[in-house]
């Protein structure tokens, strides 16, 4: 009897720290989750599950653009700036596009103690769709370390996203699933949504 209480509360401690853990953030930007490039300077304001932000993405030439985007997480009370350069991989004007993102971010607490972090992220995008209508599933990782609280943590996400535009404004809706890996903890899986107005300048 005794070892299966002692089963029980190591299983349900072990299960309240993977639900009750930080979420990592190093797993790339929105602003860069679309394999499709569109001309132009793109501004993007974000809201979501976990957090709500704008960015902006600039196409400086017809198969790469770079981004960056600020967002706040209220419950984790976590500011975090980051941001990626964008690689189409396919030619303009096909239904289907290929892209890969490769960035880095920076994370600082709002309030509490104050600890800063660092880490790289990335992505594979694949789309299919036109300008006016646009289906991407993605591929994320990224790694982060903080000063204080230390690490590292290793994000793994899958992205399933839809996007539309009508003329100059656009929506776009995101899904994100994954794990974070951390030497001495359970995996924890993630779950989160997000939601963006964009707006182009041509």
């Amino acid at each position: 009897m005794s070892r299966r209480i002692a089963t029980g509360a190591a299983s349900a401690a072990l299960l309240s720290l993977a639900l009750g853990s930080t979420p990592a953030r190093a797993d790339a930007p929105w602003v860069t989750s679309s394999a499709r490039l569109d001309e132009g300077r793109q501004v993007e304001v974000s809201i979501g599950t976990r957090a709500f932000g704008a960015g902006l993405l600039v196409a400086d030439t017809p198969s790469t653009a770079i981004g960056a985007e600020g967002l706040l997480y209220p419950g984790d009370r976590v500011f975090e700036l980051r941001g990626a350069r964008q690689w189409r991989l396919t030619r303009t004007g096909r239904l289907f596009s290929l892209s890969v993102q490769a960035g880095a971010a920076s994370f600082a607490t709002v309030s509490g103690p104050f600890d800063l972090g660092v880490g790289p992220e990335g992505g594979l995008t694949v789309g299919w769709g036109w300008q006016h209508f646009m289906v991407d599933l993605g591929a994320q990782a990224g790694a982060e370390v903080f000063a204080r609280s230390g690490g590292p943590r290793f994000p793994l996400r899958l992205l399933l996203g839809l996007g539309t535009r009508l003329g100059r404004v656009g929506l776009g809706v995101w899904g994100r699933a994954g794990a974070d890996l951390e030497a001495g903890r359970p995996v924890t899986f993630r779950l989160e949504a997000t939601a963006a107005l964009r707006l182009w300048s041509r």
